[in-house]
């Protein structure tokens, strides 16, 4: 399973995104994912992206170990961080 965030710097969401990341990270638990965030100008992020169908950042996806979606989420406000975490137990 993967958490991935794609998010551009510099923007007038940066500041929540890096505040939900520190809050994800703090809250911790026995969460056995890290959120990988990326950004979506990079070749990787612009992959996702496509990949995904992702055209409003920031975006919240979840994913299955095979690559499928669990869940995704785009723009804002950010999923609240429980409901991400639960998802890392399944």
């Amino acid at each position: 399973m993967r958490i991935i965030i794609l998010s551009r710097p510099n923007r007038d969401y940066t500041r929540a995104v890096d505040d939900w990341l520190k809050e994800f990270d703090m809250i911790g638990g026995t969460s056995r994912v890290e959120p990988e965030l990326i950004d979506p100008d990079s070749r990787q992020g612009d992959n996702l992206a496509r990949a995904y169908g992702v055209v409003n950042y920031p975006a919240v996806l979840v994913t299955a170990e095979d690559g499928k979606v669990i869940r995704g989420y785009s723009g804002m406000p950010l999923p609240m961080i429980s409901e991400i975490k639960g998802y890392t137990f399944l």
